[in-house]
């Protein structure tokens, strides 16, 4: 998945009791800077992590945390994930082959859909 090997069930777990604990905007926005950081990179839209990293760096992010400045961070680090697996799939066989000199991209005979509704 897009999330890292390191992100486990006992991590998962705590994160998600602080998010349901959480006392405000602030401590909700040091969770997503967790999830953040655990993301895959490989699973990243490059030009959407270029707009991500236009925000407010973590210390101003996480002090001056509001509703809404949450709710962009989340909106955006969304945008960011690529969730279309095939795309996925293609993208780093081919990164393989570049590298190796050998490999096959995954090949999709039916037309993929973006599971996130985008219009």
């Amino acid at each position: 998945g897009a999330v890292d090997t390191s992100w486990g069930y006992s991590l998962s777990a705590a994160w998600r009791n602080v998010v349901q604990t959480a006392a405000g905007p602030s401590t909700l926005m040091a969770c997503v800077f967790l999830l953040e950081e655990h993301i895959d990179p490989e699973w990243m839209d490059p030009h959407m992590v270029h707009l991500l990293a236009c925000l407010p760096q973590r210390w101003k992010a996480i002090r001056e945390a509001t509703v809404s400045s949450l709710c962009l961070r989340i909106t955006m680090l969304d945008q960011c994930v690529q969730y279309d697996a095939i795309e996925h799939l293609n993208h780093m066989a081919n990164k393989n082959e570049s590298t190796s000199g050998s490999g096959t991209a995954y090949n999709n005979t039916s037309s993929t859909t973006n599971t996130k509704g985008k219009k």
